[in-house]
């Protein structure tokens, strides 16, 4: 079985004027997509490790529905309970805009029987009175919402495994009605004018990309191409130079060797870069841990997970969970990257660059 790096990109984008892009939910598909491919790929390594199934399986999911696992403060992985006789660790504990209505997350190795860890849910939402729970392998999502002494029944469970490519949409919504971030972040779900304004501005840029196409299409004179390529890389800042990115936001990101991924954070940069960087050079797993650029005893790269006052990400390669701090400010994290490209990109770390959200 041939070892490769799991990543998963998400491309949340609309449908404008004829330009063919990708819906949301449509992004979330070809997330669930990757699921089941990985599932099956991997099943072996992942039916030996939860910890696995959940970097390879589980989240990927929950990052493409709005969720930063990274991000202690929104994601709480590992998060320690005593309450009464009920004492452990919640694998997922999502903090919502209210404080009172959290969601757990339960993850199972892929194919252990869920069935038998029922009761284990009905003890969490009897105990610590949690109204919102998921039971889950990676492929099997059981929710449960009505959880009581006398009712242990999920009220609604989804079989990735089972589900044909065709009925993936379906899937799709199951997560979306469900677990989407933005139902549960009061700032995701107001100031619509402020979102039709950025649709609409999207819009104006996609006619003007038309009309330069148009152009192109009928005469290939320099000035036109010029023009074109103004156009189009005008709004990107190039990880080698000078700029603050102090209160701003990333929201796509390009790879040294051109490719482009939309990101929600900092955070998912460090991680994305780190993931290009083992890649491209799988001999560098034999080098972990990589410190960072201040050869801080903390390692940036590493096989063991961070002390838990740290942020921290990680992803799959070779079959290891890799471990990356994420510990680090906007700028800091654009420094880092760009001593990971310079150190151990063989292409050119010259051409990754970052555009801003608006």
């Amino acid at each position: 079985m041939q070892n490769t790096l799991m990543t998963c990109t998400l491309e949340p984008s609309i449908s404008f004027g004829g330009w063919g892009m990708q819906s949301p939910l449509s992004g979330l598909c070809e997330v669930l997509k990757l699921v089941k491919s990985s599932a099956s790929s991997y099943r072996e390594q992942l039916q030996r490790s939860e910890a696995v199934t959940r970097a390879v399986l589980i989240d990927p999911v929950l990052r493409a529905l709005g969720w930063d696992v990274a991000n202690p403060a929104t994601v709480e992985v590992e998060r320690p309970i005593s309450a009464g006789t009920l004492s452990g660790r919640l694998d997922y504990f999502l903090n919502t805009d209210n404080q009172d209505k959290p969601i757990v997350i339960e993850a199972k190795k892929l194919g252990e029987r869920l069935e038998a860890s029922f009761p284990q849910i009905v003890q969490y939402a009897c105990t610590l009175r949690i109204d919102s729970l998921f039971l889950t392998d990676g492929l099997r999502w059981f929710h449960f919402t009505q959880v009581s002494s006398t009712n242990h029944e999920p009220t609604a469970s989804i079989d990735l495994g089972r589900t044909e490519s065709s009925d993936l949409t379906k899937a799709a919504a199951f997560f979306v009605e469900r677990l989407d971030a933005a139902l549960y972040t009061p700032e995701a779900q107001k100031n619509e004018e402020v979102l039709q304004g950025k649709i609409d501005s999207l819009e104006a840029r996609l006619k003007q990309m038309e009309r330069l196409c148009q152009q192109l299409t009928a005469s290939s004179t320099p000035e036109i191409i010029s023009l074109a390529q103004q156009d189009t890389r005008e709004n990107w800042l190039l990880i080698g130079e000078s700029w603050d990115a102090k209160k701003k936001k990333p929201a796509r990101f390009r790879l040294p060797d051109d490719e482009i991924i939309p990101v929600r954070s900092w955070t998912q940069i460090l991680t994305e870069s780190c993931k290009f960087c083992l890649t491209k050079n799988q001999h560098l797993l034999n080098q972990l841990p990589i410190s960072d650029r201040t050869g801080r005893a903390t390692k940036l790269i590493s096989f063991d997970r961070p002390p838990s006052n740290l942020n921290s990400d990680s992803f799959v390669a070779n079959d290891q969970v890799i471990y990356v701090c994420t510990n680090y400010s906007a700028n800091d994290v654009i420094a880092n990257v760009a001593y990971l490209f310079e150190r151990f990109c063989s292409t050119s770390p010259t051409r990754a660059a970052i555009v801003l959200a608006e």
